[in-house]
């Protein structure tokens, strides 16, 4: 649930491996789905353009496992482990391939803007810019392969769609590993880089994460899912008044994973010191390693002691009840599933250290934070400027609640066609993950650029998704650039009127039945190829399937009995640095509306 986020430009996103270990792979992000802008005229070409590279191995990409770039998968390799084998020498895929004789065209260098910081590199710049405009700057210049200075790193940044999902399909493989930069290690610990760096402990990691993610276990959750969401919006609508949602995304996502990912009673009084801690946290993980006072990594680390001292306490106040659930087969969270599949899959008892469960913990309510946080803030944002949409989502409850009554359940969930259309087009726009780095084990060739063995890549899922995809943007065009220029720090109104269209997920027929007509805007040629947020294939992200139920229950609530009202007058603003996250202006106001009788009873 992201990479997201937030994220040092070039961090995986978060993960459970172990039973909340994190990898990072996300950074800036931000919108658009508007037409590829020109780059240089001698930058490499994009889409059919570099047709000469991808058609040389499209079936590799098929074969291959990829890695997630989402908060609940294990992401890396050993690069030791994986180094000791004989090298691929026929590995390629759309875009990229194995070198196995190195640099024997003489193939040029990627290339980027020199920086004379040796420890903080391009952060400035990336920070007050937005990551968003950082990126297109570069791309523009240099073409769709450009370096950047990550703090002492430089990182190999690959923006076009089709080489990065190929790359992403890798997973294990002979050509990559995983890599995180060490802010990332300190605060989450020498667990969490085992989890990222160990290949067979990733699989176990992911194994034993995988029965908390099953349709019995979301369909255990889905009571406890309902009834946050009837809480925080009668809260929100009882209020009468206007609603930041910067902060109260934060609060429902906090709600979300501390019931759902590790069922921890945090008292009233604790949540907010709780929450600031876990942002402090959270922002130590992207910034510059430099401990010094005041300094965001020193403020991480503080909050990290913190935060392990008050999640054991909490641990230890709720664990008579947590036996009791168990002794009655009850796995109530996450975390609960990771220990009885402890139990039965590694025949022991189970049991972790109290730092064990705590760091299990912090681990698994940031991941959950993460995602579900910024991505219930921008459909919530969002939402209000599409009164059509909205009206959509109320017709698709009426038809639900004839079908089926007035109960929510997996089935009616399946049976949400337009909400979940609504929630990958959020997820398109506004995506939590943006990005996955790696570390090449080999020399290869990307897009007509030498990259050589131990080059740290930086793969954008965002530009890919929203700015790359030929299937989404075929061509070209100069008018296009004056319009990313303008809009891509920040998401405005204008821009998403344009490009914001759930319709791009349905089926043609799907989408017939919900304009009531027989012709379609939203043919095959401007569906998106696949969206990478939660990365693509086996790989794919544990917690995809949770997020997206705690999005569509909370649509169907919505839809059902509840108005929503932007304050804002036309703009809406996500703004893009190392984290993507709505700007503390984003007010709304909740209201309670009659709720219709169903269709059939009409």
């Amino acid at each position: 649930m992201l990479v997201h986020q937030h994220r040092h430009v070039g961090v995986s996103h978060r993960s459970c491996s172990q039973a909340a270990s994190i990898p990072l792979h996300t950074a800036p992000r931000n919108f658009h789905g508007v037409a590829r802008p020109q780059v240089a005229a001698n930058a490499p070409c994009l889409g059919k353009n570099s047709s000469s590279l991808r058609a040389a191995a499209q079936e590799s990409e098929a074969a291959a496992a990829p890695q997630s770039a989402c908060p609940f998968a294990g992401t890396a390799l050993n690069p030791s482990a994986a180094a000791t084998s004989a090298p691929p020498t026929d590995l390629s895929g759309p875009g990229w391939k194995v070198l196995p004789n190195g640099n024997v065209d003489n193939l040029p260098l990627a290339q980027g803007n020199f920086s004379w910081l040796p420890i903080i590199g391009e952060y400035g710049e990336l920070e007050s810019r937005g990551g968003g405009a950082f990126m297109l700057e570069r791309f523009k210049k240099f073409g769709p392969v450009f370096t950047f200075k990550l703090g002492s790193y430089e990182m190999t940044t690959v923006v076009d769609y089709e080489a990065v999902r190929s790359l992403l399909q890798l997973g294990d493989s002979k050509v990559m590993t995983g890599w995180n930069p060490p802010a990332l290690y300190a605060m989450l610990g020498e667990g969490t880089k085992r989890n990222l760096e160990d290949p067979a402990a990733r699989a176990i990691s992911r194994k034993l994460m995988a029965p908390g993610f099953s349709k019995e276990a979301l369909r255990g959750y889905l009571r406890k899912i309902e009834a946050i969401c009837v809480k925080q919006l009668e809260a929100w609508a009882a209020a009468g008044k206007a609603v930041d949602l910067r902060a109260e995304g934060k609060a429902l996502s906090f709600e979300f994973s501390t019931q759902l990912l590790v069922d921890f009673d945090v008292p009233d009084e604790e949540k907010a010191a709780i929450k600031t801690k876990l942002d402090l946290l959270f922002q130590g993980m992207f910034a510059p390693p430099i401990q010094l006072p005041g300094t965001r990594f020193s403020k991480g680390l503080a909050a990290k002691a913190e935060l392990q001292q008050d999640i054991m306490r909490i641990i230890k106040a709720g664990q008579a009840r947590r036996q009791q659930q168990q002794q009655d087969g009850e796995q109530s969270s996450v975390f609960q599933y990771i220990l009885e599949a402890r139990r039965q899959t590694l025949s022991t008892d189970g049991t972790l250290s109290e730092q064990q469960m705590a760091d299990a913990g912090i681990g698994l309510i940031i991941a959950g934070n993460d995602t579900s946080g910024l991505g219930i803030s921008a459909l919530l944002a969002i939402l209000p400027l599409f009164p059509g949409v909205m009206e959509k989502l109320r017709k698709e409850q009426q038809e639900v609640i004839a079908k089926y009554g007035p109960d929510l359940s997996i089935n009616v969930l399946d049976a949400m066609p337009y909400a979940d259309a609504v929630v990958r087009e959020v997820l398109r726009v506004a995506p939590p993950s943006a990005q996955v780095t790696r570390q090449t084990l080999v020399d290869m060739e990307v897009l007509g650029k030498f990259v050589p063995k131990g080059s740290r890549l930086l793969l954008s899922t965002l530009m890919g998704q929203v700015l790359t995809d030929p299937k989404l943007n075929p061509s070209l065009g100069s008018e296009q650039l004056q319009t990313l220029d303008r809009t891509w720090y920040t998401i405005d109104t204008k821009t998403l009127k344009q490009d914001f269209k759930p319709e791009r997920w349905l089926v043609q027929q799907q989408q017939q039945q919900q304009d009531g007509s027989s012709s379609s805007s939203s043919s095959s040629s401007n569906r998106p190829s696949q969206l990478l947020t939660f990365s693509v294939g086996p790989h794919v992200c544990l917690g995809l399937t949770l997020f997206m139920h705690e999005a569509k229950v909370l649509l169907a609530l919505l839809a059902r009995g509840y108005s929503l009202d932007a304050l804002n007058g036309e703009d809406v603003l996500l703004s893009a640095t190392v984290v993507t996250q709505l700007k503390s202006n984003t007010q709304v106001r909740f209201g309670k509306v009659q709720q219709e009788a169903p269709v059939a009873a009409r």
